[in-house]
């Protein structure tokens, strides 16, 4: 997000007579795709690393109830879905490389305004707290007192990323996105203007 602050600054560098040279602009462009691919890529290398953690769980530890055997089938397919998801979005930044500066922020705009309604990060919340409840059933369920504390403490966990830590990552991603989309806005209609 750092590297717009970049590519603003490139084209505020000049004074207002003279319009900055597109080729800072592209190269400022270019380094923030290839930021973003590392993200991704360091994305896809964790969720590798999870996965094979996952199926050395499900290998290694024997479970003897059904509940346990869920939840970590749950865990492997939400793990797989995130790899596929961050291949899928690997492969379209590599497509991204080949637009012109300004189809660029263009597509940025397009895919920050689907990110800022994007719904499915809270299915995705219940899916693996289900998850997270399936599983430690097992290790829960033989002391009623190890149950409740358990599930109550899993509960207050989810409680507070729920009621206290979404809602302030959500409002610091909104604005962060505003913002942003405010800066394309703008370097897009200083781009226009250049063509």
């Amino acid at each position: 997000m750092d590297r717009f602050d970049e590519i603003k600054n490139i084209w505020q560098s000049r004074p207002a007579g003279m319009q900055p040279s597109l080729s800072g602009f592209n190269e400022a462009v270019r380094s923030f795709q290839s930021a973003q691919r590392r993200n991704i890529l360091l994305l896809i290398l964790l969720s590798v690393i999870c996965l094979t953690a996952m199926v050395w769980v499900m290998i290694d530890y024997r479970s003897s109830l059904w509940t346990t055997r869920a939840g970590e089938l749950i865990f492997l397919l939400m793990g797989l879905y995130l790899f596929f998801t961050k291949m899928d979005l690997l492969r379209k930044n590599n497509r991204e490389e080949w637009l012109s500066a300004s189809d660029f922020l263009d597509n940025l705009m397009e895919k920050f305004r689907k990110e800022a309604t994007d719904g499915t990060r809270i299915l995705i919340f219940f899916i693996l707290s289900v998850a997270f409840i399936l599983y430690l059933y097992e290790m829960l369920a033989d002391n009623p007192v190890k149950l409740m504390t358990g599930y109550g403490g899993l509960t207050l966990f989810l409680l507070l990323v729920w009621f206290v830590y979404r809602p302030a990552m959500i409002r610091r991603q909104q604005k962060k996105i505003s913002n942003l989309l405010s800066k394309i806005e703008d370097l897009k209609n200083q781009t226009d203007e250049k063509n």
